[in-house]
């Protein structure tokens, strides 16, 4: 026989081999007896049976017990019809229901199964049989279709997720665009020599809130997963320990922070800066749901997901996994604030007391890490987080970053700058002119190819955006090459350089530029680009 129940390792409700425990809602006392010496004759899969005579009494044993399922009449002396059925259903949404009638009203029957009840029995043709066979099937059907509306529910959250990444993808690019040019301007000011002391710390002060939008719109295309990342193996446990005296810091007294580390745990690929911002994101928000103090409990294991486990779960592939749980003992979230946790820009904090993308941040980062998270929280108990990444067998180490040079960024080279943002377009112009370069600039693809072929104009390196409205970079450099053969190249553009040739837009050794950038960075890299061989 089958049971209801609920397990925290699907956060749904299915079926597993125990006894049940029957609710039997009816008033008329000779039926209630020959069901229940029906049942009676089942005791080894019918544990137990509450009986109730009215549905008011039916659903205070409901709030009590732990029912399975419910038999139950509709025509009680507090209710009659299908108002019975909608009221148990309201309180009782995942328990499948019974119902029990006297009469053969076809069209009662299907208005009854279309508001939630599993099954509709006539009383004088039940037998007990008959009555096991229907309590059984209605619990394996609830129990399906229960799971049916998890992945129903996780996979319009994916859409929604993606939608809302795509959008968030487009606006870190016209704001990185827009902070290449305050950055710019702002920097050249500040190099500037009549510039007073007054305005330099008014720049300085443009500059640094540049600097910390531009932080933003890194979070938005982590979580939009276009941010340009260093892959490499981890152990996420060393990861763990060595922030443990940061966490513990961050955290306060007032939280116990408690370590749990499998020894055996495998590595994963991943950005380390990133998996170090995740496990931070995490930390911060359960301390910040734990308000009074409690615990808060980070652990690290490895993780089996079979193929029956992944039907549950839809962004989840069955394989090997290393799991992070993050867990606290706080306030916990309603389900309604629980479906929102990774949007962005959504917060249960005041008004300007949190910007609503740390967790849309991990979700983007775990994402682009091939991962995956799941949810737990109730109200009053507390949340727990879990990060699943995948479990690597290769061995992948970046190189040591190379020691940064002072290099003179100054060329007379003729130059080709294609740029459709006319303030970008200024900015770099100036800063290009001022450090000595030679500069023909162009604001779309058939200006910079008309430029190209005009007679006497040279050029040693072509400046280009990659996205502009008439052509790609790629497409002008291949128009103009023909002509001059010995022309460089470097690509810049507000979306990362991954995302670009991850696209097939650029080849993974042209030289890249990301927005924004700083001016003297630009200088730094054309004067690379012009003295490579």
């Amino acid at each position: 026989m089958f049971r209801l129940a609920n397990t925290e390792s699907t956060g749904v409700t299915h079926l597993i081999d125990d006894p049940i425990h029957l609710l039997l809602i009816e008033d008329n006392p000779g039926d209630a007896k020959l069901l229940r010496e029906y049942l009676g004759e089942f005791k080894e899969a019918v544990s137990a049976v509450s009986v109730a005579d009215t549905l008011e009494k039916g659903l205070v044993l409901l709030a009590e017990k732990d029912i399975n399922a419910i038999l139950l009449d509709l025509t009680l002396p507090d209710s009659h019809g299908l108002e019975t059925v909608l009221h148990v259903c309201e309180q009782a949404s995942q328990v499948p229901i019974i119902v029990l009638s006297g009469l053969a009203d076809e069209s009662m029957a299907v208005r009854a199964l279309r508001e939630g009840a599993q099954d509709y029995l006539i009383k004088d043709q039940i037998d007990a049989n008959l009555l096991l066979r229907a309590i059984r099937y209605a619990i394996q059907r609830k129990g399906s279709e229960l799971v049916l509306r998890e992945i129903e529910e996780q996979l319009q959250q994916a859409q929604r997720m993606e939608a809302v990444g795509r959008l968030a993808g487009g606006i870190a690019h016209d704001f990185n665009n827009l902070l290449t040019v305050i950055e710019g301007y702002a920097k050249l000011m500040l190099e500037t020599e009549d510039t007073s002391d007054a305005q330099r710390r008014d720049l300085t002060h443009i500059h640094q809130a540049a600097e910390r939008a531009a932080a933003l719109t890194r979070k938005l295309l982590t979580f939009s997963r276009r941010q340009y990342t260093h892959p490499q193996s981890m152990d996420i446990g060393e990861v763990v320990n060595d922030m443990r005296p940061m966490l513990k810091s961050t955290i306060g007294e007032r939280i116990d922070l408690q370590l749990i580390i499998a020894d055996d745990i495998g590595n994963v690929v991943s950005d380390r800066g990133q998996i170090e911002q995740v496990i931070l994101n995490l930390v911060l928000n359960a301390h910040d749901a734990m308000e009074e103090g409690g615990i808060l409990t980070i652990e690290c294991a490895n993780l089996v997901i079979n193929e029956e486990s992944s039907k549950l779960h839809p962004e989840a592939v069955a394989g090997e996994y290393v799991q992070m749980a993050v867990t606290d003992t706080g306030v916990g979230m309603p389900e309604k604030v629980k479906q929102q946790i990774f949007d962005p820009f959504f917060t249960t904090k005041p008004f300007g007391a949190g910007t609503g993308l740390g967790l849309s941040t991990v979700y983007g980062i775990v994402k682009q890490s091939g991962g995956h998270l799941w949810v737990y929280s109730e109200p009053d108990i507390g949340t727990s987080l879990k990060v699943n990444l995948p479990r690597s067998r290769t061995d992948l180490r970046l190189p040591p970053e190379p020691a940064i040079r002072t290099v003179d960024i100054s060329g007379t080279e003729r130059l080709l700058l294609v740029e459709d943002e006319p303030e970008l377009l200024n900015m770099i112009t100036t800063f290009l002119e001022s450090i000595g370069y030679r500069l023909k600039t162009a604001a779309n693809g058939h200006e910079a190819i008309r430029l190209a072929h005009a007679d006497g104009h040279t050029f040693d390196l072509l400046v280009s955006d990659v996205v502009l409205p008439d052509k790609t970079g790629p497409e002008i450099l291949e128009d103009i090459r023909g002509a001059q053969p010995e022309m460089k190249v470097l690509f810049m553009s507000a979306y990362p350089g991954d995302t670009i040739v991850q696209r097939g837009v650029i080849k993974p050794s042209t030289p890249f530029l990301s927005k924004p950038f700083a001016p003297e960075t630009l200088g730094r890299r054309i004067r690379e680009v012009l003295d490579a061989d």
